[in-house]
């Protein structure tokens, strides 16, 4: 047997507050700790970034490295120009997808649907985050791969990416803890989990009220 959502969900809650906590402390000891040598202001201009050699310039002052990436760029995009990738202006398009999850369905559709109106362009460049990153090789590479696209996002379900292995604190344990750090009832936490793994496998597949 388990304890309800509402006693999980608290218990959940204390051992995440826990963790933060503990976190901040050991930032704030570790900063303690820590002898900082700052940089003399007078030798700012001549500091360099380790293993990158002209990494570093200076607004309003020349830069050789600077001068000869440009002119390579500018050598690069005549290429691309030249396999018709910008349009007839020298304008080219660049394609930035958000993240949100299965709402990425709804930017995999707009792009199906500019390819089914004809009025899709090549993009130069395409990038995005979460799930905006998993549509962004699709988008790069046209129209041929909306099928794919279009079926990863229709008929992907949870249980196709997901696969839950839960544990939780029996329902007979009742201690409470007299302050945020007990540590009589973290040791018998810490006892409770260790026998628990070490008696075979403590795993559930799914948490409580989960419906296929």
């Amino acid at each position: 047997m388990i304890k309800s959502p509402q006693i999980i969900s608290r218990a959940m809650l204390s051992s995440t507050f826990a963790v933060i906590i503990l976190g901040m402390l050991m930032t704030v000891m570790a900063g303690c700790g820590i002898t900082r040598t700052t940089l003399p202001p007078e030798l700012i201009r001549d500091s360099k970034v380790l293993g990158m050699t002209g990494a570093r310039t200076w607004a309003f002052e020349h830069s050789p490295m600077f001068e000869e990436d440009l002119i390579e760029s500018a050598k690069q995009e005549l290429r691309y120009s030249s396999t018709g990738h910008d349009d007839a202006s020298g304008h080219f398009n660049i394609l930035a997808l958000s993240g949100g999850g299965a709402n990425g369905a709804f930017g995999a559709g707009i792009l199906y649907g500019w390819s089914a109106a004809g009025t899709r362009p090549t993009f130069k460049m395409v990038t995005g985050i979460s799930t905006g990153a998993l549509i962004a090789p699709f988008a790069f590479l046209g129209a041929d791969y909306d099928q794919i696209l279009k079926q990863v996002y229709t008929s992907t379900a949870t249980k196709d990416i997901l696969k839950f292995k839960l544990v939780f604190i029996p329902s007979d344990f009742e201690l409470q803890p007299s302050e945020i750090f007990d540590p009589v009832i973290m040791g018998k936490l810490f006892d409770l989990g260790y026998h628990m793994a070490l008696s075979g496998d403590p795993w559930q597949n799914h948490p409580p009220g989960y419906k296929e």
